[in-house]
């Protein structure tokens, strides 16, 4: 579902992210495709505190209709996340049954040559 991010979604966004600990904040970037189902993912969380839950909800209701309602499950099984790659963004999918990225699963002996892996 496509949505059109206002001034008042992006500073929403904004302090969402600034928020968040950790490797959460990797995937909350407005290059992320997937950046609402992960902020919908993070407000389902037991331990999350009052104003960032304020923050989300707030947001959702910006969005309109479609984000009050669960999201389709087949639409989470990718992660993305943004990694800076010579000076430009990249999107690069986080493999779904570590949810960890990628630069921890890569081998010692691996080499990158003009961002392709090389044996």
């Amino acid at each position: 579902m496509a949505v059109q991010y206002d001034r008042a979604m992006i500073t929403l966004i904004r302090e969402i992210r600034n928020q968040l600990k950790g490797d959460d904040k990797l995937g909350i970037k407005l290059a992320n495709p997937d950046l609402l189902s992960e902020i919908y993912h993070i407000y389902h969380r037991p331990n999350l505190s009052v104003v960032l839950k304020a923050l989300i909800q707030e947001l959702f209701n910006r969005t309109g209709d479609e984000w009050q309602e669960p999201p389709n499950k087949d639409n989470h099984e990718k992660r993305y996340i943004t990694k800076p790659y010579r000076g430009v963004q990249q999107l690069v999918e986080v493999p779904k049954e570590t949810n960890k990225p990628l630069e921890s699963n890569k081998k010692s002996s691996q080499r990158i040559y003009r961002g392709q892996i090389v044996d």
